[in-house]
Parts: C-alpha cells; sequence; structure tokens
C-alpha cells in the first residue's frame, strides 16, 4: 500500500515555500525603494548626473557621473584651480561600481575611501554620510547596485596649476569677505549700523 500525501498538504507546503521565497524579494526590493528615496533626499544626483551642477537640470543618465569639474582650491589667472569630479555611481563594470561590493560602497559613504584606497575630499560629503544608520547605508548600496549599468568615463581629478579642459563650478570650500567690520569697542544699539 502506497502512502501519498493529502492534496490539501501539498497545497499547504508549496504556498508556505511561496510566501518563504517572496519573502525576501519584497525586502530586497523594499530595500531598493528606502535606497532612491535616500539617495534623492542626500541629493546624490546634484553631482553625479550630468547637466544639475550647471543649473540645467539633468542632461545625462542618471547617476553616470559630471563632465563638469568642482574647484577643490582657489585658482587664478596664473594657476588654474584642481577639481574633482563626480564618478558614475551606476553598476557598470569598467566605468562605475560594477566591482564594488555592498561593503565597498558603505565605507566610502562613511569614510570617503574607495576600492583604491584613496579618500575623497569632502566635496562629498561623506563624514555627513557617516551620521547614517547601517540599514539606511545598506539601503544605498542596494539602490545603487540595482541601477543599470551605464558605461560613461568621466575625467580624472585635475591637479592644482595643471591645465583645465573642462568647465567647472565653485561651491562651499571658499571663505569671501566682502568687507572688514571696524573694530569700535562698542556695540551699536540693536537695528542700528555700527
Amino acid at each position: 500500500m502506497s502512502h501519498r500525501p493529502h492534496p490539501s498538504l501539498s497545497l499547504f507546503a508549496c504556498l508556505v515555500w511561496a510566501l518563504c521565497a517572496a519573502a525576501p524579494a519584497d525586502a530586497r526590493e523594499d530595500e531598493v525603494v528606502r535606497g532612491e528615496y535616500l539617495v534623492n533626499l542626500l541629493g546624490c544626483g546634484r553631482c553625479h548626473t550630468e547637466g544639475h551642477l550647471l543649473g540645467t537640470g539633468p542632461t545625462g543618465p542618471h547617476l553616470a557621473g559630471s563632465k563638469v569639474g568642482i574647484a577643490y582650491t582657489d585658482g587664478d589667472e596664473d594657476s588654474p584651480p584642481g577639481l574633482v569630479f563626480a564618478p558614475n555611481l551606476t553598476p557598470d563594470d569598467d566605468t562605475g561600481l560594477g566591482t564594488w561590493s555592498r561593503r565597498d560602497i558603505i565605507r566610502a559613504l562613511i569614510t570617503g575611501v574607495g576600492t583604491d584606497g584613496h579618500q575623497r575630499l569632502p566635496v562629498m560629503p561623506w563624514p555627513n554620510y557617516a551620521a547614517l544608520d547601517d540599514p539606511d547605508l545598506g539601503a544605498i548600496a542596494a539602490y545603487l547596485k540595482s541601477l543599470p549599468a551605464v558605461t560613461r568615463r568621466i575625467p580624472d581629478t585635475t591637479r592644482a596649476g595643471d591645465p583645465v579642459k573642462h568647465p567647472y563650478v565653485r561651491f562651499g570650500i571658499f571663505v569671501f569677505t566682502p568687507f572688514e567690520e571696524e573694530e569700535t569697542g562698542t556695540e551699536s544699539p540693536p537695528g542700528q549700523p555700527l
């Protein structure tokens, strides 16, 4: 006599298996959605998408880097500034983060150190990202790894004093003092000029 499981038992087992298999996929999908939200909230595309740095809106593939440099020194007519370029964050193996693990991405986010061992300048606000919690960092990494890979070469860093071959912007790293306050030793009443 052969023993066969009851058909409803087989159906129950299939349902449990399907739910268990779907749960990790749903969790990954939720993590990617959270990562997309955080990448947008943190403004990553403002530097890592062509066009935004010039105020024109996106003119290149989303998060595939920018060929507009960001000055990291204060150059002049005789000595051009040093420039950094926001790299391609898509998972392209040759020009993006394709060979980076989630751990590599998280390390770069919180320490500014890439897979080449080089520390990024604080133009990329990695010191701020160090305050993100582990689930949020993982979500950002999951989102970046989920993007379509875009092959797009971005210029290398230009050292200060080297010829500038690309447009660039300046922001957030310079102190401007258009005037000097006189030190009189007395304070003016509120609302009155010094």
